[in-house]
């Protein structure tokens, strides 16, 4: 069987699975209490069946079954039968957390815990070594990495779950790009698996995009940002340091900007809470500054962010794989589109982080502490731009010389 013909059998396979799949689950959800009641965070305004992303767990693992023991069972790749095998196991025990909070409700912490233990069992039995430029870890310290990482990456597509058909299609967009890594590494074998992924990911698009028959829930964002982080960790390789750290932008670009932005704003607000005497804002509580929140608030259709945040993600996924394809020969370029996109950030994104951040300055005269801080930070952040800019402009500099020399 040609690669080509792989290709579209699995994900046809897992894009057919999900889409037969996910009417069932729409009538058997209201019987077993996973629906979701709107309230005033929700977006949407009817009662919604809850926790769809059983559905792509099952179809995802239907055309990894087909791929190993039908398709291709001489298949050696790095996410071989074995991978396949402990990934199965400890994304079930993710699938239960994911199930029992949507059904009824879990703290943030007892989810955190349940998570650490899913990644934990995949790692020890996956028998995963950790090599990061070129230093390979220990055990232990191997496991703080990729608890690190792969929580990380779980709890983005967690907090970005909040509109019709956004996660499972940033999801899709995510995992297309990855296989397409793969396959430009010469490792067909785990495009496919990634392939598997977005099929199962499409088939639910299917009836999860603007109006929304069923949502994903935490089930299934939980999951997503489970099989990504698992995946991705293999496509690395040996890669420069600017590479690795780029690396989560181009994987789950617009869930790890958001989840950024979260964590930065609700962080100042605690702090402004703490200090005017109101109650106390968790950095883990919900609100309803997320991108997407935004978006909605210029007065766009749900359907309009999701398309624009698929573009967006498209775009980060895209320069990802030039990264992967021309590593430095190219990076001048990258460094140039890298601070074009900081400053569209900070002029058409960063208005709420930033007007908490002035509040907090602002406030800070009532903190003799805070306003030595400020009059220390600003000469050090003037500072740190400066070398910044000389040394971007020196590295464009010396990547024009080295392409010269190439050419």
């Amino acid at each position: 069987m040609s690669d080509l013909i792989k290709y579209l059998a699995i994900f046809g396979l897992s894009t057919a699975s999900s889409i037969l799949l996910t009417p069932l689950f729409i009538r058997v959800a209201p019987r077993i209490g996973l629906m979701d009641v709107p309230n005033e965070r929700c977006i949407h305004e009817k009662i919604t069946p809850l926790g769809g992303g059983l559905v792509v767990f099952i179809a995802f693992n239907i055309a990894c079954y087909m791929l190993y023991y039908h398709f291709w069972p001489d298949f050696n790749g790095q996410l071989g039968a074995s991978w396949w095998q402990a990934f199965l196991i400890s994304s079930a025990i993710l699938l239960v957390v994911g199930l029992v909070d949507d059904h009824h409700g879990m703290s943030p912490l007892t989810k955190l815990a349940g998570q650490a233990i899913a990644t934990t069992c995949l790692y020890l039995l996956s028998g995963s070594q950790v090599s990061l430029l070129g230093f390979n870890f220990g055990l232990v310290s191997g496991l703080v990495i990729v608890l690190f990482w792969t929580l990380a990456i779980i709890n983005a597509f967690n907090l970005i779950d909040g509109l019709d058909g956004l996660c499972s299609g940033l999801a899709m967009i995510s995992t297309a790009g990855l296989a397409m890594v793969f396959i430009l590494r010469g490792s067909p074998g785990d495009g496919l698996i990634c392939l598997a992924l977005a099929g199962a990911c499409a088939g639910f698009l299917y009836h999860n995009f603007f109006p929304a028959k069923v949502f994903l829930g935490d089930t299934g964002s939980m999951f997503l940002g489970f099989a990504l982080a698992s995946i991705s960790f293999h496509v690395g390789g040996k890669v420069s340091l600017f590479v690795l750290l780029s690396a989560p932008f181009f994987i789950a670009g617009i869930p790890v900007i958001d989840t950024l932005l979260a964590i930065w704003r609700r962080s100042i607000r605690k702090e402004l809470a703490k200090r005017n005497g109101q109650p106390i804002v968790k950095v883990m509580q919900p609100d309803k500054d997320h991108l997407h929140h935004r978006l909605l608030g210029y007065g766009l259709k749900q359907y309009h962010v999701a398309l624009v945040l698929y573009v967006v993600n498209v775009a980060l996924v895209s320069i990802g794989l030039l990264f992967m394809i021309f590593r430095e020969l190219a990076i001048g370029l990258f460094l140039i589109i890298f601070i074009v996109t900081i400053y569209l950030l900070i002029k058409y994104v960063l208005q709420i982080e930033l007007w908490e951040t002035h509040r907090l300055m602002a406030n800070s005269g009532k903190n003799p502490a805070m306003t030595r801080l400020n009059l220390m930070f600003y000469p050090v952040f003037d500072l740190l731009w400066m070398s910044l800019s000389v040394w971007l402009a020196n590295f464009i500099a010396l990547s024009g010389q080295y392409l010269r020399q190439l050419a």
